[in-house]
């Protein structure tokens, strides 16, 4: 297996997971919260805009949270990169086939673990 590669896909994919992140948090600076909130909102279409501006910071408070474990799997598999248990399936302890790898490198699981898990 060819660390280095690996190495490489991670921090590329930390990367942009933190860019994600970045304009994620530039698009929060000056939202007023409260004006979400507000009750008895003067009108409809107020109250309408409200409850989209809402949903909206829901979805990227979700994407948000996808986001903080897509970097907590990247490091982990930065630091079995380190350890030298990188590719190595932590469920059955089988290597994980190098096309998974590079589909996605911070997997833990091989193919047959992760169905038998159910994901």
């Amino acid at each position: 297996m060819n660390k280095k590669h690996f190495q490489a896909l991670l921090e590329e994919e930390k990367s942009k997971v933190m860019r994600e992140r970045q304009r994620l948090r530039k698009g929060w600076k000056g939202d007023d919260r409260s004006v979400w909130l507000e009750e008895g909102a003067e009108d409809e279409s107020a109250s309408a805009d409200a409850a989209t501006a809402l949903m909206e910071k829901e979805q990227d408070l979700l994407h948000w949270n996808e986001l903080q474990q897509r970097l907590n799997d990247i490091n982990r598999a930065l630091e079995r990169l380190r350890e030298g248990t990188y590719g190595i399936c932590e469920m059955c302890g089988q290597p994980i086939k190098p096309a998974r790898l590079e589909a996605l490198p911070w997997t833990t699981l091989c193919l047959n673990c992760r169905e038998l898990v159910g994901g």
